[in-house]
């Protein structure tokens, strides 16, 4: 905010143009205001207005976005950013729908302003493309949350068409290398991860994932707008490489070293409070997963805004972990495991690790106190939700069997 001000000021206190001075005024001032990608101050006071939005003041991040809409009611730039606003309403809690309308109606807006820059001006056709791709990403985001696929490929298909344009336009790369780094990553991922998707992702060009990741790099360390969106995508990249992985303890650290800076410079944001309790554990920084861990529950208690049981039931479970692992109080585990069922059974998300890993681990400590009356309460329980999948199904299923007899 201080350098938005300054540059604000500076403009103040610019002696009055003579009349050549006035003509390549009006002249730049007609330049930026069809390239805002590259005016420096709209730059500045949209990084202002995100920060807001990454930490969770989206009230004032909106009322900063109805400035720009004002200044340049027929540009894409601030329906863009109005649409992650809504986007970001979502992150603590993606199974919540009651943003999805209105993102998706102010991408949709971004999308036909967008069309409009590339057919009014081919000058332009670079930023155009920019917006009309990253708008169809987050509605192929969206749709791709509420397994509505068919809406979602199509939505990707768009967004690729105009990532192509990537190649053309190498001044804007920082903010390109977004999408073509989540591209390349990802399109090799699920082709791995989900076999059933394979031929889906056939269609599309053939990424690479180490590419990918270097892009993405690029994209956190040199883009204005997409930086921290590419942060936070190499936090969830490097968090969920899997355990079997021979580069899993170098990933455990790198995922720390991003949300470290995202948790720090945007305290109040639930995802990132929670992503930085799970990376600090796993990387054996559990004093600092506790101190956030505990804060994130306090914000829960109040009501802060993002703060709500999906975090809660992270958060609760990592605490109980260090309680039980690295400061050997099973009191105060199992008071924390107990919280972790209660957030999970709030959200009803009976299916999730969080909340089965609770139950097994309030069922074991209920057999060293001797109280088979609660074990056979967290056995039957964690029976009736968990896959046959897990790697605990069988003892699971062993110990329910004979807690009923």
């Amino acid at each position: 905010m201080k350098k938005t001000l300054q540059l604000f000021l500076f403009f103040l206190l610019l002696p009055a143009p003579t009349k050549a001075q006035q003509y390549m005024a009006d002249s730049l001032s007609l330049y930026y205001e069809m390239n805002l990608l590259k005016n420096h101050f709209i730059q500045l006071y949209a990084t202002d207005a995100m920060n807001d939005m990454y930490n969770f003041s989206f009230d004032k991040a909106e009322k900063k976005y109805a400035w720009l809409i004002e200044k340049y009611p027929k540009h894409p730039l601030p329906y863009f950013l109005l649409g992650l606003n809504e986007s970001w309403k979502m992150m603590p809690n993606p199974d919540d729908t009651q943003y999805d309308e209105k993102a998706l109606a102010y991408f949709e807006q971004a999308i036909e302003y967008a069309y409009i820059i590339q057919k009014k001006d081919k000058t332009q056709d670079y930023q155009g493309s920019f917006f009309l791709s990253a708008s169809y990403a987050f509605k192929a985001r969206i749709y791709a949350d509420r397994k509505n696929f068919g809406r979602a490929i199509n939505a990707t298909r768009q967004s690729l068409k105009y990532l192509r344009y990537a190649e053309k336009w190498e001044e804007l790369s920082p903010e390109w290398l977004l999408g073509e780094g989540l591209y390349n990553y990802y399109s090799v991922w699920i082709a791995k991860e989900y076999p059933l998707l394979r031929p889906v992702v056939a269609l599309f060009k053939k990424g690479r994932k180490d590419v990918g990741l270097l892009e993405l790099h690029k994209a956190s360390e040199e883009a204005f707008f997409v930086r921290i969106e590419a942060m936070h995508f190499l936090t969830r990249i490097y968090h969920q490489t899997p355990w079997s992985d021979p580069q899993k303890s170098q990933h455990i650290q790198k995922a720390y070293e991003q949300v470290q800076y995202l948790q720090k410079n945007y305290p109040e944001n639930a995802f990132f409070d929670r992503y930085y309790v799970v990376c600090a554990y796993n990387a054996g920084a559990w004093e600092q997963a506790m101190q956030v861990g505990k804060a994130a529950l306090l914000k829960i208690e109040n009501k802060q805004t993002g703060y709500e049981a999906m975090t809660g039931r992270w958060v609760s479970y990592f605490l109980g972990k260090i309680h039980e692992t690295y400061l050997a109080n099973p009191t105060e585990a199992q008071r924390y495991y107990e919280m972790t069922v209660r957030f999970g059974e709030f959200i009803e998300a009976y299916d999730s690790g969080y909340y089965q890993k609770a139950l097994i681990s309030l069922a074991r400590m209920a057999e060293q106190q001797n109280n088979p009356a609660l074990a056979k309460i967290y056995y039957t329980r964690l029976r009736k939700y968990i896959k046959r999948s897990s790697d605990d199904f069988k003892e699971t299923k062993k110990k329910a069997k004979e807690y009923r007899k």
